[in-house]
């Protein structure tokens, strides 16, 4: 048994190719845009390509680090403190962009899993998010890994524990100042 955490994605680098690239495949996503391909993919090539990037660059700007795209260094924290906390053997991949799910599971083939709980670290349910995730690892393993048996995590916006862990969060950074809405 395995465990494959799968996150969105993010830029390769901080860069306006990378982030272009990136916009591209994410974009061009039939679960992200759900809009005739030929629409959508004249949409994408002659409004959002030539202008979204810098703007998307700009916000990377933001809150890239030294160590690269904060998503993936969280989503590889999560994989470490997994591991520690379980023993199991975890693998990560990003929707979009790398580290891909094709080369996670390979991995998981290479060390001999065929059984292989995915995690998709979204706590929603979305055609753009938890959806797109679902049907490209039932389709990269199909191919990969036939015999696996996969079991997908379900949405956990609900959940107790993640309400209480984001509660908790958000806490530290509320002054005693009183909100209408947060």
């Amino acid at each position: 048994e395995a465990v494959l955490l799968v996150n969105l994605g993010s830029p390769k680098e901080l860069n306006k190719k990378s982030v272009r690239k990136y916009l591209n495949v994410f974009l061009s996503d039939d679960y992200v845009v759900d809009i005739p391909k030929v629409l959508q993919q004249f949409i994408l090539k002659l409004f959002i390509l030539p202008f979204r990037p810098k703007q998307t660059l700009h916000a990377y700007n933001q809150i890239w680090t030294d160590e690269g795209s904060p998503l993936i260094i969280s989503t590889f924290k999560i994989k470490e403190k997994l591991i520690k906390k379980t023993g199991w053997h975890v693998e990560i991949a990003m929707r979009y962009e790398t580290p891909s799910i094709e080369n996670a599971l390979r991995n998981l083939k290479s060390n001999g899993f065929n059984k292989i709980y995915v995690v998709p670290l979204y706590p929603h349910n979305a055609m753009a998010t938890t959806i797109t995730t679902q049907v490209e690892v039932e389709k990269l393993a199909s191919q990969i890994i036939p015999n696996a048996e996969l079991f997908f995590i379900k949405p956990f916006y609900n959940h107790d524990k993640y309400i209480k862990a984001v509660s908790n969060k958000v806490r530290e950074y509320i002054t005693e100042e009183k909100f209408d809405k947060l």
